[in-house]
Order: C-alpha cells, then structure tokens, then sequence
C-alpha cells in the first residue's frame, strides 16, 4: 500500500535511503488491453506456451529467456527485430537482401528462376530469425529449435496466406507455340477476371476463350486440311459494347472516329470488317494464330470469332516474366 516501507510478502526494504519507492504498479494501455483480446494476441501467447511445452519434452534449456513480444512481432519483416534490437546494420542488410531478391522474383514470377530466387529471400528471413534464437540461448539444441519453430510460423502464418492470395488473383499461362509477338516459352502473369471483381477495358491485352468453329484451308504443304478452332487465345481489345467497328487494311474506326489500338499481330487479322457490338460485348480480333493466313475463312467466320463477351474474357496480361531479355509489359 502506499506509504509502507516493507513489503508485505518478502520484508523487503521499499524505501531507497529517505526516498519512499513507488509502489503504483504501471498500467497498460488502452490499445494494449485491445491488443490482448485479439485472435493474434492469444495465438502468440499459445504459442510461447507450447513452445515451452516442447522444450520441456525435448531435454531443451528451460533457463534460456524467450525474445520479448516486440522483438518476436518484429519477426514477420527480415531485419527488423535487429533493427529494434539496436543492430542496425546487420537488420538493415538483411533487410536489403531480400527486398532485392524479392523484387527480382516478383519479376520473374512463374519462371524456375523465381523458385530460387524466392528461396534466397527465405533464407534471409531464416537468417534473421537465427539471429533472434542465436542471442537468447546460448544451447546449439535451443537455437536450432527456436529458429525451426520461428520459420515453421512465418511459413503458415505470412508466406502461405499470401501465395493463397496470389494464386486466387494471378493465374501463369506459358506459351506452347509461337504466335506473333508471342513466342515459345514467353511466361505470362495473368490478372483473373472473374466473379465481376474485375471488369475488361479497352485496350488491354486479354486471354478469352474463342468459340468453337472449324474452317477449310491448306497445310503449309500446300495439301487442304480443316482447321478446327477451340480453346484460349491471346489478343487486345479493341472497342467495347454498343460501339460501331470499322477495320479497313489495317486501320481502325470506332464510331465514326479512329484509333490507334490494334490487334497483337495486324498481319493475322483479315483485311476489312465491319459491325456493331451488342451489350456486354468486346471486339477482339484473333489475329495470333499461326495458320491465320493459310485458312479461307469467311467474314462471318471473323464477326463470329471477334465478338467476345464478358463471361469468355478469363484474366488480363499483366506482365511478361520469362525470358529475361523479353521481361516487360505485353505492349506489342
């Protein structure tokens, strides 16, 4: 109570020379005690406990002193529980390096390439987590544990729920055959349109689905073949409902004024067409196929194959991620 000069429970002396000490014992905060009640707040807290339990069941040092709850939050950023911690400069390289390598695979998403460099990136936020286990047990047994268990959180709770979040809105696609400007191997990093999250717009270069059709034509080796049409295709939108389209040798007019978009490969696409959209539908000339100028295809064939409507419109070409010299936005 305050006033008293010995403690209650102990004896010991609370008085420092003629100075009474303090006996008002601190107080959390208002966002602390929000903070307690919270899911994350109580998962810590069982986690700290079993962790505890594992180490008692494992032969492992009970003595050694956990990390503070400010330095083990810190965890989820490479280098910033040592930055906190006052060690400045090894936080900030470990933050460096893998900002840098994270950055380079995000560029390369989708490629082996990005496997490794994603697994570079893990390793400096392992090392910074050795770091942490390193200063707070002295036991080789405790600092391998801690550091296992520091990892195996970070995988489920940072690294798993944001590959779910990437693999929901990101889709792959790699190129199986040349198709100007498409090539063979070209990795292409799709942003999903579905469920009405996202809507197409003019102008961006689209993966759809192309309805089934089959036409006459001739095989490279001058023998006729049929070529039948099915499957996704890759092309740019060109106008969007209730427009009228003129394409005229290259050129084209949407509503009576000219653009300048154009089909991925103009070459591909059939020399003049005409139309109006109908509600809820895009004009996307398939001009990519490689057997484009070897098929007689009608106009009726072309009106068919580029009028697209929204449900056929699977994800929007985002970025080019492999090769490394073609890495870039699919503008061309």
């Amino acid at each position: 109570m305050p006033g008293v000069t010995h403690c209650g429970r102990c004896g010991a002396s609370l008085t420092l020379r003629s100075v009474v000490i303090n006996v008002h014992p601190p107080r959390a905060s208002r966002w602390a005690k929000v903070w307690r009640k919270t899911f994350m707040a109580r998962f810590l807290r069982s986690a700290r406990e079993s962790s505890r339990s594992a180490e008692r069941q494992w032969g492992l040092n009970l003595d050694a002193e956990l990390p503070s709850m400010a330095i083990f939050c810190r965890l989820s950023v490479p280098g910033w529980a040592q930055i906190y911690a006052g060690h400045k400069t090894l936080g900030r390289g470990l933050f460096a390096g893998f900002a840098i390598l994270l950055l380079a695979s995000l560029a390369c998403f989708g490629s082996p390439t990005c496997s490794i460099l994603l697994g570079l990136a893990f390793s400096c936020h392992g090392t910074s987590v050795y770091d942490v286990a390193r200063r707070s047990s002295p036991s080789i047994r405790d600092r391998i544990f801690r550091t296992l268990l520091g990892c195996g959180l970070l995988a489920a709770l940072v690294y798993l729920p944001l590959y779910s979040i990437a693999n929901r809105y990101v889709e792959v696609v790699t190129i199986q055959q040349d198709r100007s400007p498409l090539r063979t191997g070209d990795v292409l990093l799709l942003r999903r349109i579905a469920g009405g999250r996202a809507t197409p717009r003019i102008g961006d270069v689209v993966q759809y689905q192309i309805p089934f059709d089959s036409v006459l034509g001739r095989r490279p080796d001058g023998y006729p073949a049929r070529f039948e049409f099915r499957g996704a295709r890759i092309d740019r939108i060109l106008a969007g409902p209730g427009q009228s389209i003129v394409w005229e040798e290259g050129q084209l007019t949407v509503d009576g004024e000219r653009t300048s978009l154009r089909p991925l490969n103009p070459a591909g696409a059939i020399q003049s067409l005409s139309l109006k959209l109908p509600p809820d539908s895009w004009f996307i000339l398939p001009s990519t196929d490689f057997v484009n100028i070897q098929f007689q295809a009608t106009k009726e064939n072309w009106e068919r194959w580029s009028v697209v409507t929204t449900s056929q419109i699977e994800g929007r070409v985002v970025w080019r991620s492999s090769p490394w010299s073609r890495i870039g936005f699919v503008n061309d």
